[in-house]
């Protein structure tokens, strides 16, 4: 006669889930001296402004710009256009409203997704914030500032279209005024202290008319906070038959 022993072997599986642009430290690597024990460094970023240095145009005093900011956070997977600013001139800065100037985290958005304050020719228009999670690094983005422009009466002109959080796209009639990447690793982010906040610019470029512009962001580190972890799982496992 055959006996059947059959029993269970417990295994215990630990995950841990924190999202793009994860901050988890090799074993044989030692956490950053300046981040919580068992935390992880956050950030946020907004924008704040931007500089007509020169606007379009080879004679200033023949018009204005018309002006509009789109900004994509392709890890996250995060689209933004702000609203149109009218009546640029050379010379002259336009601060981003606080309900549209958050580039990540923003409060809410937890997939792909695309906020239209105006720029983006969306009715009704969008408004945001940032989330005081914050987000882990490394951080990437792209922002690119357009001229809107009216389309000629003869022409037909329409919207490129794009899909949630896709790389924003100008209607057809509007005019790029110049494009800038901003990429921080995270040993860039932890030279920051917590509470601690950076305003920086660049110029845009790219564009293909005789303007100058110049963009400014903020990058804010928040505090430290714990990963999230999974919930652990028991997995059951039959030992050999005989």
């Amino acid at each position: 006669m055959k006996t059947v022993i059959t029993g269970t072997v417990s295994a215990l599986l630990l995950l841990a889930t924190i999202g793009a642009g994860a901050q988890a430290q090799p074993s044989n690597v030692a956490q950053p001296s300046n981040v919580t024990p068992g935390a992880l460094a956050r950030f946020k970023v907004e924008a704040v402004s931007f500089d007509a240095v020169d606007e379009t145009g080879w004679f200033d005093w023949t018009g204005h710009d018309e002006v509009y900011v789109a900004i994509h956070v392709p890890d996250r997977q995060i689209a933004t256009y702000s609203q149109i600013f009218w009546g640029v001139d050379s010379g002259e800065r336009r601060d981003i409203p606080s309900d549209q100037n958050c580039i990540l985290p923003i409060a809410g958005v937890s997939g792909p997704t695309t906020l239209d304050a105006g720029g983006g020719r969306s009715n009704p228009v969008d408004r945001w914030s940032c989330s005081n999670d914050g987000a882990p690094g490394p951080i990437s983005f792209t922002v690119w500032l357009y001229e809107k422009d009216d389309c000629p009466p003869v022409v037909s002109c329409f919207d490129h279209g794009t899909v949630p959080g896709g790389r924003p796209e100008p209607h057809c009639e509007d005019d790029l005024l110049g494009s800038h990447t901003v990429t921080y690793s995270l040993e860039e982010l932890l030279k920051l202290q917590i509470g601690e906040s950076k305003v920086q610019g660049s110029l845009v470029t790219g564009g293909g008319d005789s303007s100058t512009y110049d963009f400014n962001w903020r990058i804010t580190r928040l505090p430290d906070a714990e990963p999230v972890v999974s919930p652990v799982t028991r997995l059951q496992k039959a030992s050999p038959r005989e």
